[in-house]
């Protein structure tokens, strides 16, 4: 279903953010059948939580849907309640701490759970495969190779990209590490992926926000990138052709006359000055938090304009980076809220190889630079990389207060044990103490043999 310009809220599941007689919870909005947690904070000595929830706006005891149920205390001040709901309406949650004796403090808060929409799903776009229509319309192609691959289109105005080579300058020399692989890009939710498109470990992504669109590209290893000493820069290559010629770079119109060479952000603006789309800072950052600052060149070729990202070599073969590492430079409509990557998670859980038919507890945690984020909320999706399916799908991570994270893959009652196959896990946190939460990706790819 089609839904241009809807508010659709949180859409990854959702995070319930409570804190019982210390400050009001807001109106909350939940997708329908996805995961919620709901966590509740308890001052006093020795809480206890509970919790009932009713369907519609009021405590009717004739519309109680959840009686009353003890929260699991995660901390000695922190309980959570993980539920789904299977239809879309309101619904009123009540939550109770009983502290210190006997002492009560109470809350209610209205939950509007809405039809889930997945933001990319199949087109009838004629030439396309997906789309994904929001505050502007992308569109994207399953093949790569295909000419003019992503189409991004606000009002009467376009703005195409087609992936081209990864290569490595040594000096003033070029060389062509891969152009783009026939690989079958995928959809899932808000993620459109071409994975190892230009060789194992070096996967292309496209992070769809209700406002802006994030190209990244992944690099899954060092053992991914090429052994070359003399390599000077990594550059990911691109074309574009827009249905505008007026480029701003570093405040000034573009003459397309020569190659020119930013480090800051690139508008594309309208006939009327108006900027219609914007490439953000070009910025790379390893899983650690380290970043580098990168440079665009832009150089016009007939009807087409080439962009290439350089970023230094030694950068990425340094010891002290931490895979996987993101490329990325963003694409974002005009408003500049281009902060998908705001930060990096360091966690303990790098790739990994685990036995097939066993459950397996994976776990990391989560660090912000280098400061533990203590009220980190994670769900997860586990893709299968021959189908493109999920196999784990919006799950919950556990967060033992500690600033750990952990998730059985294969508990009983909620997903099967790994099979043979390799799997990318896609990461989504969350942390603060309201819903306008700071949220976090993280990608990894895990093997089960």
């Amino acid at each position: 279903m089609n839904k241009k310009n809807k508010l659709i809220g949180i859409y990854m599941g959702i995070l319930l953010v409570f804190m019982i007689g210390i400050v009001s919870a807001n109106n909350l909005q939940a997708d329908q059948n996805q995961q919620v947690i709901i966590k509740t904070y308890c001052s006093g000595a020795d809480a206890t939580a509970d919790i009932m929830i009713y369907s519609g706006t009021t405590q009717d005891p004739n519309n109680l849907i959840v009686t009353r149920t003890a929260m699991t205390q995660v901390s000695p001040t922190d309980f959570t309640y993980t539920t789904i709901f299977s239809s879309t309406g309101i619904y009123t949650a009540y939550e109770e701490c009983t502290y210190g004796g006997g002492f009560h403090s109470a809350q209610t808060t209205t939950i509007t759970v809405t039809e889930l929409i997945n933001l990319i799903k199949p087109t009838t776009q004629t030439g396309y495969d997906y789309e994904a229509l929001l505050y502007y319309d992308v569109y994207f192609k399953a093949d790569p190779t295909q000419p003019k691959t992503i189409d991004f289109r606000l009002g009467t105005d376009s703005i195409t990209f087609q992936p081209t080579t990864l290569a490595i300058i040594d000096g003033r020399k070029t060389h062509k590490l891969s152009d783009p692989l026939a690989v079958t890009g995928y959809g899932s939710d808000n993620i459109f992926s071409y994975q190892d498109i230009y060789g194992t470990g070096l996967t292309l992504e496209y992070l769809i926000n209700t406002k802006y669109v994030k190209e990244q590209l992944v690099i899954a290893s060092t053992d991914n990138l090429p052994v070359n000493t003399k390599a000077d820069y990594l550059e990911l290559n691109s074309i574009m052709t827009t249905t505008t010629n007026h480029i701003i770079v570093d405040g000034i119109e573009w003459n397309q006359k020569k190659a020119i060479t930013t480090s800051n952000k690139i508008l594309i603006n309208d006939a009327a000055g108006n900027t219609i789309y914007q490439l953000q800072v070009p910025v790379a950052y390893d899983t650690d938090g380290a970043k580098l600052l990168g440079t665009y060149t832009l150089k016009k070729d007939k009807d087409k304009i080439l962009v290439s990202v350089k970023m230094d070599y030694a950068w990425f073969k340094d010891a002290a980076r931490v895979y996987p590492i993101y490329l990325d430079p963003t694409i974002d409509t005009p408003d500049g809220t281009a902060t998908f990557q705001s930060g990096i998670p360091r966690t303990i859980l790098g790739n990994l190889t685990i036995a097939a038919n066993e459950p397996y507890l994976i776990t990391e945690q989560i660090l912000m630079d280098t400061t533990i984020i203590y009220d980190a909320e994670c769900e997860l999706d586990i893709i299968d990389q021959a189908t493109g399916l999920d196999v784990v799908h919006y799950r919950s991570l556990y967060n033992d207060g500690q600033g750990t994270m952990s998730f059985l893959w294969g508990q009983p009652n909620t997903e099967n044990n790994p099979t043979v196959g390799t799997y990318t896990l896609n990461q989504y946190c969350w942390h603060g103490v309201t819903l306008d939460l700071n949220k976090i990706y993280s990608t990894t790819t895990i093997t089960v043999i």
